[in-house]
């Protein structure tokens, strides 16, 4: 009888001694993943910014592409225009 209350007098402690180490490598395990957590939300950071500038960038980029498409258009609007003038007038020089 008395080994029987002396060996669960030891399960329980070594039970009571594996929850403890659990509760240790859980804690251990939770500062880990806070580690890589915090790295990853780093890492997402940079590339929101670096996403930021390129987005900057394109818009800048288109821009100015409507501002070149805008000063063609103009050009080749005047130079029709000219063109019209040039025509009219050849026609009346003609007479």
């Amino acid at each position: 009888m008395f080994f029987c209350c002396a060996r669960r007098a030891h399960l329980v402690s070594t039970t009571s001694g594996v929850r403890g180490l659990s509760r240790i490598g859980a804690k251990k395990r939770e500062l880990e993943l806070n580690v890589i957590r915090d790295r990853c939300e780093k890492d997402v950071e940079a590339q929101r910014i670096k996403l930021q500038a390129a987005e900057r960038r394109v818009r800048l980029l288109e821009k100015l592409r409507e501002r070149r498409v805008a000063e063609y258009t103009y050009a080749e609007t005047h130079e029709l225009e000219e063109l019209a003038q040039d025509a009219y007038f050849a026609k009346w020089a003609a007479r």
